[in-house]
């Protein structure tokens, strides 16, 4: 039998933190492969084309190829690295407001019997899946090769680790799994609105500014504009007109369809805090804070005929004192 990695053979990194999920990686493939081995034994698969996740079914066959191939070289070893891949995602309810439209072709490709290693037939039709968690339980611990797989989590796209998929069972029974994440933005940001925390709110504007500034010009406004809107619905509710008094067309206009925006369709957990955050604003405070971020908005996307830009992020800044800092 060939030398194993002293340092072990699978290794599932994941989270939000892209910057240490690389350093780690390099950390694990330095300690497995030196860097003039890596030409002929260093493997990666990447989502390819306009494809934002990996899908094993279209890859289990050279997989399963590679990790069973052994070289030649007494101390060398085959390392074989993916990449976001699609099943170790939460699957249900994917977020496509962004305007990303679903995977159709990784969809078919679920519903299709995966291919077997090196063109066996796989007359059980077994899932590659199964297949993938045989191999590293069974048979790659006969190998000396090195498995890791790597999978960035969005949170403001909700794009999570399925912790209870079976794949990530499987790692964590053969493997080492770490998680590099911090804090979600976007509910930070969200729950300083509601908890009237300036502090809270300019730290994780800060932070989403320097992690992604794309996302932040154009979440921040939508996270602040989804509180706003709970806030002031949460301040009808209050009111005593709430309830068979209000008309069934303006009861719409409050609490719209959008089950993002309609305070009565959110959890009776997440009910219970924007209630209790409405009672630290007034009516006409939220009104106002609502109103600045409208006029906020066209800064956002600017058109090429505004003849001055003002810097997004420090409307923002303003935006939040204005609204969190009682006068």
């Amino acid at each position: 039998m060939k030398k194993k990695s002293s340092i072990g053979q699978v290794f599932f990194l994941y989270g939000n933190e892209e910057d240490q999920l690389v350093q780690e990686r390099l950390r694990i493939l330095d300690q497995c492969l030196p860097s003039d081995q890596r030409e002929e034994n260093l493997v990666e698969f990447y989502p390819q084309g306009n494809q934002k996740t990996l899908n094993l079914g279209k890859i289990i066959g050279d997989l399963l190829s590679e990790l069973g191939t052994v070289s030649f070289f007494l101390d060398s070893r085959r390392v074989v690295i993916l990449y976001n891949l699609q099943e170790l995602y939460i699957r249900r309810g994917r977020d496509t407001s962004a305007g990303e439209e679903e995977d159709s072709e990784d969809n078919e490709s679920d519903k299709a019997a995966p291919a077997s290693p090196k063109g066996q037939k796989n007359p059980q039709n077994i899932s590659s899946e199964s297949m993938l968690i045989r191999y590293i339980e069974d048979q790659l611990p006969e190998t000396p090769n090195v498995l890791i797989i790597v999978n960035v989590e969005d949170y403001e796209k909700n794009q999570r680790v399925d912790l209870n998929a079976p794949l990530v069972k499987a790692l964590s029974r053969v493997g080492q799994v770490k998680k590099f994440a911090s804090g979600a933005l976007i509910f930070t940001m969200e729950d300083s609105i509601r908890e009237r925390d300036l502090r809270k709110a300019l730290d994780a504007l800060e932070k989403w500014f320097k992690r992604d500034p794309e996302s932040a010009r154009r979440n921040v406004f939508y996270s602040i504009l989804k509180q706003l809107t709970l806030l002031l619905q949460a301040k009808v509710m209050e009111s005593r007109r709430f309830g068979a008094e209000i008309k069934e067309e303006d009861r719409e206009m409050i609490f719209p369809s959008s089950l993002k925006y309609n305070l009565l369709k959110e959890r009776d957990f997440n009910q219970r805090k924007v209630i209790r955050g409405a009672k630290m604003y007034s009516t006409s405070e939220l009104i106002r804070g609502m109103e600045n971020l409208l006029h906020l908005n066209q800064y956002i996307y600017p058109m090429t005929t505004d003849q001055f830009v003002p810097d997004i992020k420090i409307m923002y800044e303003k935006f939040l004192l204005e609204l969190l800092v009682s006068i």
